[in-house]
């Protein structure tokens, strides 16, 4: 090729294609390396593009298989996923983001997973004292169980049965201040809390086609719990705290999920 027309055409071309023309030509030297960044939300919202995708791609088959897989994602819990809900409405929100389902004939075996984190920080100013409010809440659900399900009409199924469940919920509240003589007093106020059950469920189904459904469930736990608070100041090392406390409570979750569900 002549030397002056090549120099053109590798002009013409976007930058990547002219990275990706010269790897051609010299792949020995050269290394392609693309940034990559993606949090959980901007995840969830490319699961749930393909789940899509895979729900009308598979539409054309029988919605009556004696053995399938089920796959699902909560739309409620999927736009409240970077939320700030008070720890007394939090209990009544179904906390599983995923659900998986596997089934034959009339037996399944089912999987949860649930997560949500908020992140807030106050900047010292004036108003405030020069103050640094820093609050971090985590908190992971997680559940596996067994079931049965009973076909009510041609677009409805319900399915009961057990799950286990785990969760761990933690809140950590940082303090900034400073002070003339000592410099920054670093506070530190967090609590962990330890919870494992057993939750009777009632799942309803509906059937939009084949392959495309939404789902919600009825959930009543039944659990043990165990929460650490431990409080901390970097003054006073001497007077941190650590308390225990150990406890049975029962919850009744409604039907606040909806779970968009693919069937392979």
């Amino acid at each position: 090729m002549n030397k002056g027309l090549w120099m053109i055409g590798y002009r013409e071309k976007p930058m990547l294609h002219r990275v990706a023309y010269f790897c051609a030509r010299v792949p020995k030297h050269c290394t392609v390396t693309v940034p990559y960044k993606l949090d959980i939300l901007t995840l969830m919202k490319k699961i749930t593009i393909l789940l899509l995708a895979a729900l009308f791609h598979f539409n054309a088959y029988s919605q009556k298989d004696s053995a399938y897989f089920d796959l699902g994602i909560n739309t409620v819990r999927l736009l409240t996923l970077a939320g700030n809900q008070s720890a007394s409405s939090e209990k009544w929100i179904n906390p599983y983001l995923l659900h998986a389902e596997g089934h034959i004939k009339f037996v399944s075996l089912r999987l949860g997973f649930g997560i949500q984190k908020h992140s807030s920080n106050e900047v010292p100013s004036d108003v405030n004292g020069n103050t640094t409010y820093i609050i971090d809440t985590l908190h992971r659900d997680f559940r596996i169980g067994v079931g049965l399900s009973a076909r009510l009409s041609s677009k409805w199924t319900m399915k009961y049965g057990l799950d286990a469940y785990f969760g761990k919920y933690t809140t950590r509240r940082e303090t900034q201040v400073p002070q003339p003589l000592i410099g920054l007093v670093t506070d530190v106020h967090e609590i962990i809390t330890k919870e494992s059950g057993v939750s009777p469920f009632l799942f309803f189904q509906y059937h939009f086609g084949p392959r495309i459904s939404l789902g919600t469930e009825l959930l009543m736990r039944f659990g043990s719990y165990t929460t650490t608070d431990k409080q901390t100041n970097s003054s006073f090392p001497g007077e941190d705290t650590i308390r225990t406390t150990n406890g049975n409570r029962v919850t009744m979750i409604p039907g606040t999920a909806l779970f968009l569900t693919a069937r392979f």
